[in-house]
Parts: structure tokens; sequence; C-alpha cells
């Protein structure tokens, strides 16, 4: 099923992309206005009243003059669509009570995108997809339904103090970038339910996503990071972050019922299980920035949670007699090596059954297989089946997948539950691979893009997350905020997520996704003369650029399946291409203010270490034998910013390092809720900037050099931080947006 154009007058509004255009003129609107718009465009005709409109616009908690806020952004959509509140003709005022949007609302196909060219180059061995986190076909369902899972409670917070840094995994970002960002990912995401809502006029609880195959929706708040189903499909259980914590659900299918479980503070969870008599959950949990955590067991009835195991860095997978627990321990944050571990139910006499260099196991995740003789998991870019009482492992044949995110056995454990993306779609779909190898097919095509997904025990019920991102442009001036400018984006184009960076003349290089392709475009500051600068086919990752302070070049990391990542030079002019680097995990670069050195970190060993290489290519050079990571380099050229995560520390630390190299000159502690990726020097070369995290809000920080307490520099209510840039003229640009992950259920007829 294709999620139709929703027309009106001579607008088209698409709520895949969530873009707006009059009569195929694109109109640009920021995100908060366009899911405004399909709030309304979903129930034309229908009372639509001032604290639904809140709840579309803004977070349970929020400090905002809502009133106020109301009135703007329904005045802002209204000059957009040009309506007029007294003489209305799409959106009209019910004095006391909401709106209404009174025009007709039609439905038809969306139009074919444009086709992106290429520029022909060398990037070509199989690199691995971004986060290609594209729009999910929103299901239909009625009134009732959804006031129902709207109504479900916000994460209820516990009684430990502060908030920490909140990003969970997302299934196709480089293992070294997720880890350093791990605890971000998920929690900054704006609840939007209402708008996530249906945008068939038709009035159903589920979706037919194609023969044998039928998907109701568990959850609309948008914050989910973790997931699993009974082993009998009667109990669903979702883990929920928001505002920096997270809490433990489950819920009845049956009956729809949802209660809250558990209470998980400030810890990020990986995954759960069940037992397999569906009594118990098995969770781990870790605090913000550790490589691993502890691991629990909950009854579903409620109560205390039982700690079991210590250093557990993965979902948790209990073997189907119920006697053996397995997970993933890491040894850092960076994957210097991850172990498969295997111990008692009861958390006794762990073992380690195999152990893989970095890049390691692909998200720590794992699953039993073949009535619990084998373990599975993806290595680098295989699958690999693990005898589980030692012995040699083997590769499973996934010809046609080109990057795995998670692995589940059914079918009796002879079936393995793949979710991947394959070399025909950006998005990460569903797939069935035979664990004797040869047989790999698509379980189903939609326009969802999955990050995880389990099984019951017969197969015939999945559980699935589902994501969607959606990124604009932005740039602005610190003070000025009230005048930022809408550069690009407004879709999910994913414009600026994998990095951005200003050019000498304060124009835009970003990354953006488009027709399975992975863009670098160069832009006015305003959006304007866009031009391609790279075009490949997915997959290759295109990250983090950053452009000499001549002109003259530009690098970015590439990263190729198994997490391998390389640093890539561009001309800004002749687009030639080249490699600097070969090493396990090289990113992110900065380049000197002369043109002639790019530092950047990279994995050696255990741990990430300061390297540099001649922006002409030559051999590497290693500048400190410590942990360190994300480096900039300040504007004179004298200093090395970068942050440093000590082991088995859950804080981070920025870390002042001569362009030499050395032990660092300065040390400051960044706040619990500070996201160290990336670090950007302030023009004036007396601050470090970076994104922090409060209440489900990103917001740019600074650290001054001279020391005191990190100051705010932007102030925005909601949303999350991508990436930014600091222009020399003092101007920021800015990837901002919204993220929203959703269970789902999934039932077949297999």
């Amino acid at each position: 099923m294709v999620a139709k154009v929703l027309e009106f007058g001579p607008f088209q509004f698409d709520p895949v992309r969530l873009e707006l255009r009059r009569r195929g003129i694109r109109v640009r609107l920021s995100i908060s206005r366009l899911r405004l718009l399909l709030l309304f465009l979903a129930r034309p005709g229908e009372l639509i009243t001032r604290e639904e409109v809140i709840a579309c616009l803004w977070k349970d908690g929020q400090n905002v003059d809502v009133t106020s806020g109301v009135n703007t952004a329904v005045k802002e959509l209204r000059a957009a669509i040009d309506d007029d509140s007294s003489r209305p003709r799409y959106i009209e005022t019910v004095v006391g009570a909401g709106y209404r949007f009174i025009a007709k609302v039609t439905e038809s196909a969306p139009a074919q995108a444009s086709p992106v060219s290429s520029i022909p180059g060398p990037l070509r061995q199989p690199p691995a997809p971004m986060d290609a986190v594209h729009s999910e076909e929103l299901a239909v369902r009625d009134r009732a339904t959804a006031t129902a899972i709207a109504a479900e409670p916000q994460v209820a917070a516990d009684s430990q103090a502060g908030l920490q840094s909140s990003r969970s995994p997302s299934p196709a970002l480089p293992a070294r970038r997720w880890m350093l960002a791990a605890y971000a990912v998920a929690a900054t995401v704006i609840v939007a339910a209402l708008t996530v809502a249906a945008i068939s006029r038709q009035r159903s609880s589920g979706l037919e996503i194609g023969s044998g195959f039928h998907m109701d929706r568990i959850t609309l708040s948008g914050d989910v990071e973790a997931e699993a189903i009974s082993p009998d499909g009667n109990v669903a259980a979702y883990v929920r972050r928001g505002a920096g914590r997270s809490s433990l659900w489950i819920k009845q299918l049956a009956n729809g019922q949802a209660n809250q479980l558990a209470a998980l503070g400030t810890g990020h969870c990986p995954g759960m299980d069940f037992s397999p008599d569906g009594k118990f959950l098995y969770y781990s949990l870790l605090q913000p920035f550790a490589s691993s955590g502890e691991l629990y067991r909950i009854s579903i009835l409620g109560g205390e949670s039982v700690l079991l195991l210590n250093d557990v860095s993965g979902a948790p997978v209990v073997s189907p007699d119920g006697r053996k627990i397995a997970f993933v321990r890491s040894t850092m944050n960076t994957h210097g090596i991850d172990s498969v571990v295997v111990a008692g139910s009861d958390g006794t006499a762990p073992r380690i059954l195999a152990s893989y260099p970095a890049p390691g196991i692909h998200f720590n995740r794992l699953t039993w297989a073949a009535h619990g003789e084998l373990l599975v998991f993806c290595a680098g870019s295989k699958l690999i089946a693990q005898p589980a009482g030692g012995g040699n492992p083997r590769t499973i044949d996934t010809s046609g997948i080109t990057e795995i995110y998670d692995v589940w056995a059914i079918s009796a454990g002879q079936e393995l539950l793949v979710v991947g993306s394959g070399s025909n779609s950006e998005l990460a779909q569903l797939y069935l691979v035979s664990l004797s190898g040869g047989s790999v097919r698509p379980l189903m095509h939609d326009l969802s893009n999955y990050r995880s997904a389990r099984a019951t025990a017969d197969g015939k019920t999945l559980i699935a997350i589902q994501s969607q991102r959606l990124t604009e442009l932005q740039t602005l001036t610190p003070g000025m905020q009230e005048e930022a400018r809408f550069a690009a984006g407004g879709s999910q184009s994913e414009d600026g997520f994998m990095g951005l960076a200003w050019t000498q003349d304060e124009k835009l290089v970003y990354t953006s996704q488009s027709d399975r392709k992975e863009i670098l475009s160069l832009s006015e500051s305003n959006g304007s003369n866009p031009q391609q600068l790279l075009a490949v086919d997915l997959p290759p990752t295109i990250s983090y650029p950053a452009v000499s302070p001549r002109g003259d070049f530009l690098v970015f990391s590439q990263w190729s399946t198994g997490d391998q990542a390389n640093i890539w030079r561009l001309g800004m002019k002749d687009g030639r291409l080249s490699r600097l680097t070969d090493g396990i995990q090289d990113f992110p670069a900065s380049v000197t203010p002369d043109g002639q050195w790019v530092v950047y970190g990279s994995v050696l060993g255990d741990k990430s270490v300061l390297m540099k290489v001649s922006s002409n290519g030559g051999p590497p050079i290693q500048l400190a034998d410590y942990s360190a990571d994300n480096p900039v380099i300040s504007p004179d050229g004298a200093w090395i910013a970068c942050s440093h995560s000590p082991q088995d520390d859950p804080s981070t630390l920025l870390y002042l390092v001569s362009i030499a190299g050395g032990p660092p000159a300065r040390t400051f502690a960044l706040p619990p809720t500070a996201d160290p990726f990336p670090l950007v020097w302030a023009p004036d070369g007396k601050s470090v900037a970076f994104i922090n995290h409060l209440d489900g809000v990103d917001n740019i920080w600074q650290q001054p050099i001279a020391g005191g307490p990190v100051l705010p520099v932007t102030h925005f209510d909601s949303g999350r931080i991508f990436s930014f840039d600091w222009s020399r003229n003092g101007r920021l640009a800015l990837s901002h947006g919204s993220e929203m992950t959703n269970a789902v259920l999934i039932r077949t007829n297999r």
C-alpha cells in the first residue's frame, strides 16, 4: 500500500515526505508546521481542539507559552497556504474550542521523484549505508483506537536526580558513531502521536501491507527504543525513552491495556527477551556512554528487578529451554573486542564462547537458533552461526542483503528473521533467511524503515520497531534565534544528518539522500543554488564533511560494509577524489588552517587515538597514545579539541591537545547531558561548542577554554540537532528536526 498525496485547493501534501507543494512548487515550512498541517488534513471537517494542537506541537512538560504558541503556529500555517482567519478557505477558528479544516481534501498518487545524476569516481567499495531512516507507511486507525494509544502515559521520572544524554542506537549508524551517541539518539523524539495518525479516510485499526500480512500499531508515542513479544503472542514489552529517562512497559494484546512495569532511570536499554514460559523479562541496562552495564530479570506481574550479572553490552537472549542466557560484552565504546558470552539463566557461570576484534558484532545483537544448538549474530558484514557448545563457526549466506541490523530465529530455529537493507532499497526491511543457507527472500515490501524485530515461538506474529526521521537545515546568529532561516530539508532526505560544514565564502556543504543515492551538496546559506559535489549509489555512506579553510578541497569519511571508515579528499572545483587513509575506523576529519594536514580519530587496538595525515596522502602519523575522539582543530591551528570517555566511567571529558600531539594541556568535564559529537570551535577560538540534551530537547552549548561553566548558545524548545557548524562570521548552521520510533505488530499467515 502506497501512501497517497493529499490535495486541497492548489496545494499537494505528501505525508510520507512531509512536503507541501503549490502546483508542484515546494512551499517551505518548518517541521512543526508541517505536522500541524498533517493533523488538519487527517481529519477534515472535524473539530481539532487547542489541546490537540498543543499535543501536536509540544511535548508534555515543556516550558512554553502554549497560548501564544498555538496562535503563532496557526497564523504561520495560514500564511503559507494563503488563508485568512476573517474569511477562511481552509482553517476555520471555532471560538473557545479550536479549529476545523473546512476545505475538501482529495487523494492522488504521489509523483515520481526526479533522478539524481551521479558524479563518477572511485568510491565504489561496498560501504555501509547511513542511517537510511525514511518514512514509514502510516497505519490508518479509528479515532477510538488512536485516542487510547495517544493517551498512553508518558515516561515516568523516577527519584534519581539529574538528566543524562540519551541517544539510542539507530540501525544503520556506523558502530563507532552509534556507540558514541548511543544514548542520545531516541530520547529527543518529538511526541506527536496525533500527527502520525491516519492519512486515509478509511477507519481501520490496522493496515494490510501485502498478501498474508496485517499490521497494528502498539505505540504512537514515538519514543520506543526496544521491543519484545512473549512466546505465545499475548504480551508485548517495550522500552520508552523521553527526557533522558527510560521506562519498561508491557501491553496485553487482547485488550490493549498498557502498564509501566519499571522505571529504568537514566539508563539506556539495548534490548530484552521473555523467558520461554512468558512469565519473566530479561533486560540489560547501560548508563550513558558506558560500554557495558547490568542484566536484570523482572516478573511481568511487576515487583522489583533482580540484578543477575554485570558487564553486559547488548540485548540478552534466553535459550529455548530457559536454562541459559547469551549476550555480547564489549570492551570499549568503539568495539575494541566484542565477545559472545553464555551464562546460566540466573546469571551464574558466565563463559566467553567467541570473541571478535573491531568492528566487532554489529549492534551487539544475537539469537539462539537450531533448538538452542547455535548462536547467530552479525560480525563485520557476515552472518555467523556459532555452536553454543563451542567449535568452529560458519558463515550463513545472506546474498542480496547489504547491511544487517538485527537477527531473530523462527520456525523452531531453522529460519532467521533478518532486519537489513538490500541492494534494491535504502530502507531497512524484513527478510527470511534459511539457517542452512542458500535462501534469502523478502518477507514483505512496504515504505517502512525497521530497526529491529522479534517473533513469537510459532513465527506467526512479529513485533518490530519502525523509525522515521525528519530534518531541515537552518542558519541563525546566536542571540537572534527568532530570525533563523530555513535553508533546506523539511522532509526525509536527511539533509545534514550525517554532517554539514561552512565554506570560506559562507556557503554550505551538507549530506543528504535521494533516490538511493548518497549526496554531498553545496548551496548558498539560504539554500538557493544547490549543486551536487558528489552523488554515489547507495550503499556508501558519505559523512562528516570538513572544508579546507582555503576552500580548495574538502574531506569526509566513507563507511564501508563491516563498519570500516576511511578519510577521502574531494576537490571543490575539479571533483577529483582520492583516498587518504585505510584504517579500521577513521573519522571524523578536521583540516589545518594551512590545508596541509588532516587530523582524525582512528581505532587502534581497543581504543580510538588521534592521528594525522598529509592532505595530499601519505603514511599516517600517530599524535597520542591515549583514548581520544571527535578531533577538531582551532581556528589558529594551535590546538586540537577532542573528547575522552574514561574506561568504566560514564563521564565525558573535553581535552585540549597541542597540534603537535602529546598529553592534553587542558581538561574540562562536560555535563552528563552533553553529546561530544560533533565538537566545533567558536570563530574566535575562545570556546568549544557541543550538543547538550536537556529535557528531551537539543541545544548547542559551549565550554570556554579559559575555564568556567558551560554556557547555552541556542534556546530551542523542541527537536533534535543532528549536526552543526560555525561560520567564520559567527553564524550557525545546523541540521534540526525530529525522530520517531514506534512498535508495530505484524501478523502473518505463515
